[in-house]
């Protein structure tokens, strides 16, 4: 009777040590998804930030010369780009707005391109520094 006793015992501690490690298990899979979730997030959000940062980079590389294919280039990616940001679409529907008004005067024109990079500095949340002063000019070694 004795070993009985001793066997359903051993036995019942036994199912005990499963459960608990079935559960720890469980719980431990869930904190790694989790985990692989918010990595991955990370990634996704990073590699937007560096696709934003290229096109605002080659806009203001080549903002000496607004027809050139690389401006034209960065200037239609904005849309793919920055479109969960409402200023800079804001600011490049403006643009085109003002664009498509008839008159242009290029220091107005100007004045809505410094609004784009402006916008987009800020979404990057890289304008602690960035002076529309310095936006607006131009260094032009030709």
């Amino acid at each position: 009777m004795n070993i009985t006793i001793d066997g359903i015992i051993g036995g019942a501690l036994g199912l005990i040590g499963v459960f608990i490690s079935l559960a720890y298990s469980s719980k431990l899979d869930k904190q790694n998804k989790e985990f692989q979730r918010q990595m991955e997030e990370s990634r996704r959000e990073h590699d937007l930030w560096s696709k934003k940062y290229s096109t605002l980079v080659q806009m203001i590389s080549y903002r000496y010369d607004v027809k050139s294919d690389e401006y034209s280039a960065a200037m239609n990616g904005i849309t793919a780009t920055f479109y969960d940001s409402k200023e800079v679409m804001d600011a490049v529907k403006k643009f085109y707005a003002y664009l498509e008004s008839g008159t242009v005067d290029s220091l107005q024109a100007n004045e809505r391109m410094v609004n784009i990079y402006s916008s987009m500095f800020k979404d990057l949340k890289i304008d602690q520094n960035v002076d529309e002063i310095f936006l607006s000019k131009v260094f032009n070694g030709k």
